[in-house]
């Protein structure tokens, strides 16, 4: 009966630990092994994914209420805006004419009708003059000159536009900012205007 006793003792203590000092048991190898490892699961990867999407939104500027619908709306308004075209033939002023319709000359995205006829004023530029005096002496002045047959033409036009705080203003996906240029067709004539005044009617 001693013997089957200290058997089961011994097979009882053999189950997951084994001897060690002062009568405690010692974890078995592989479950200490076990505990050192962190694996990722499908949870801790869904988290540092949400962490770098966060981080890349703050980087573009992309609010929460933006990627949401919750962001600023934009508000449809009237407006007027001025196209100058730089250093263009004398023809051009008569070829825009008020109620024409210009678009975007290189996806024909239409851009506003124009609200008065244009208006323009000579085109001129800076050269260098040379005078000399009664003594020999040389000076050098600089003199705006209009150059013949060239003109400085304004266009206003009126456009449907949505403005949206932070954005400006927007026709049909287009930005209208001052000092921009824009690839301009009219039903008469192509070419670069710059935004020169930009109002909202209402």
């Amino acid at each position: 009966m001693a013997d089957n006793h200290n058997r089961r003792q011994d097979e009882e203590i053999s189950i997951g630990e084994e001897k060690g000092g002062r009568g405690r048991g010692k974890r078995s190898a592989p479950y200490a092994a076990k505990k050192g490892k962190r694996v990722l699961n499908f949870f801790d990867i869904l988290v540092i994914l949400a962490i770098a999407a966060a981080i890349v939104m703050l980087a573009m500027g992309i609010g929460f209420g933006d990627l949401f619908g919750g962001g600023d709306q934009g508000v449809d308004c009237k407006l007027s805006y001025s196209l100058t075209f730089y250093n263009v033939d004398g023809a051009f002023v008569n070829s825009v004419a008020k109620g024409d319709t210009l678009y975007d000359a290189d996806n024909k995205t239409a851009l506003g009708v124009v609200d008065s006829n244009a208006t323009s004023v000579p085109y001129t530029q800076t050269v260098a003059v040379t005078q000399v005096d009664g003594e020999g002496n040389k000076s050098v002045t600089s003199e705006n000159r209009e150059v013949p047959g060239r003109y400085n033409v304004t266009v206003i036009i009126t456009v449907d536009a949505i403005y949206t705080e932070g954005r400006g203003y927007e026709v049909d996906g287009h930005a209208l900012r001052l000092g921009s240029t824009y690839h301009i067709r009219f039903p008469r004539y192509v070419g670069y205007g710059v935004c020169t005044a930009l109002t909202q009617l209402k």
